[in-house]
């Protein structure tokens, strides 16, 4: 959001939306681990959903940089 700024970030439907979900599934993944265990399968799969959306984040940040581009095209 630094780099490309605020409007271009909010256009951009993609990021938006995964940096929503990832918020709260967070939020969700935390009041799940507080009202039941953490090893109940409901918080293992909110878990799971809050892992593979950072996933996706640390590609997007990735691609950023010049260097990791082509690594992270050719994991996507």
């Amino acid at each position: 959001m630094v780099k490309k700024g605020f409007v271009a970030y909010l256009f951009n439907l993609n990021e938006v939306i995964i940096d929503i979900l990832y918020i709260l599934g967070s939020i969700g993944m935390t009041i799940s681990h507080l009202l039941t265990d953490p090893f109940h399968i409901a918080s293992k799969i909110i878990m799971i959903l809050v892992i593979l959306l950072s996933i996706i984040r640390t590609y997007k940040f990735m691609k950023i940089f010049s260097a990791f581009s082509p690594i992270v095209t050719m994991l996507q």
